[in-house]
């Protein structure tokens, strides 16, 4: 066989064997995209409601039975996470579809200081950090902090356009800790929704949240506001810390489980 035949023929087999590895792991990826769009669906459908709903009030037991099922889809996304740790180990920050995921790996960190558009669910957990420093953001979907990750906003405009009431959340679970100082945070003229659980703190010093907006509060978690233009109403549950100071529009739902005092 001539050298340059047998070259080509080579060549062929290296080119087809590159070409099914590339093509495996993009299929494997876009599995992966494909589940995270399917828990996140669940994750709104979870909350999802019209104005007709919001008449009668779900009770408090209803309330945590939803948000105990959020969380399961939560951790259900951070296990097929770890799954590829072998496969995508990166110190940089991670797009599976249109989820950005930040943490990862430890260490992991994002700083928004421009003009910026998320085009997905934003996933922040172990220690990662997303922190938004004089920047104009608009996110296209929910934002869910796990673990010990930290989401801290200064000086900024958060923008999380939404079609219908109750579309999007920003969910705090473990000990995550999310700040927002001297910022905006607009949610396109609609209520939303905010929850915190398990250990994790919400503070809020001195926003402009032009927005109604409906907050869960369970576990342990705290919410500690100072200066905030509309703060909305607070469903407070189980062994909460609630400190709002110097805020307009605050309306307060306690829940008193069977045997309280």
């Amino acid at each position: 066989m001539k050298r340059p035949t047998l070259l080509l023929r080579l060549s062929g087999f290296c080119l087809f064997f590159i070409t099914m590895t590339v093509f495996s792991q993009t299929l494997n990826r876009e599995d992966i995209g494909n589940n995270l769009r399917t828990a996140n669906n669940r994750l709104q459908q979870q909350f999802v409601q019209n104005t007709e709903s919001q008449a009668s009030k779900p009770s408090s037991n209803a309330r945590s039975e939803a948000l105990q099922r959020t969380l399961t889809h939560i951790l259900d996304i951070r296990d097929r996470l770890a799954e590829l740790r072998s496969f995508t180990a990166s110190p940089d920050t991670l797009y599976f579809g249109d989820t950005l995921v930040i943490g990862f790996t430890p260490g992991d960190s994002l700083v928004i200081d421009s003009t910026w558009l998320q085009p997905g669910p934003i996933i922040v957990l172990g220690d990662g950090l997303l922190r938004f420093r004089n920047a104009s953001a608009t996110i296209l979907g929910n934002l869910y902090a796990l673990d010990n990750a930290r989401i801290i906003a200064d000086s900024s405009l958060l923008y999380f356009p939404q079609q219908f009431f109750y579309q999007r959340i920003v969910l705090l679970t473990g000990h995550s800790r999310m700040e927002v100082h001297n910022s905006t945070l607009d949610f396109g003229g609609l209520v939303h929704n905010w929850a915190t659980t398990d250990s994790a703190v919400l503070l809020f010093d001195n926003v402009t949240k032009p927005d109604f907006s409906t907050v869960g509060m369970y576990g342990q978690s705290s919410i500690l506001i100072d200066s905030v233009s509309l703060a909305g109403e607070f469903v407070i549950d189980d062994s909460v810390h609630l400190q709002i100071e110097r805020a307009q529009t605050v309306l307060l739902w306690h829940q008193f489980d069977d045997g309280a005092e």
